[in-house]
């Protein structure tokens, strides 16, 4: 059994998502899998080197401006017959008013979903 590394909790939600890997041009959309104060997972059609850095956008829906966050790709798991990639991101820096913009957003989902166990 894998030991919970992480400092924070994750709701699962499933919220739009962009990522802006550094020193690219591509932007990847897709949707998160769960998510906390401290990171995000998502699925991505492609994966970096461990410890590359991100800029992520996050959609929190409900009429709420996007959220913009530096993070660092902590891991990543090929997904079983697929393209795809599931993603760990860790969050760098979080300022006061983002992280008021994600306990609004992760309240909405707690009341409805259990914690995140991935």
């Amino acid at each position: 059994m894998l030991q919970e590394c992480r400092q924070t909790p994750r709701v699962r939600c499933y919220l739009p998502i962009r990522l802006y890997p550094q020193g690219e041009h591509r932007v990847i959309e897709t949707l998160s899998k769960d998510i906390g104060l401290g990171g995000l997972s998502c699925l991505s059609p492609i994966h970096r080197p461990i410890a590359s850095p991100l800029a992520v956008e996050i959609n929190l829906g409900q009429g709420q401006p996007p959220v913009h966050l530096q993070a660092t790709l902590s891991w990543f798991s090929e997904v079983a017959n697929s393209e795809q990639f599931q993603l760990g991101l860790t969050f760098d820096q979080i300022t006061e008013l983002q992280a008021r913009q994600l306990s609004r957003c992760i309240d909405r989902f707690t009341s409805h979903l259990s914690p995140a166990n991935t």
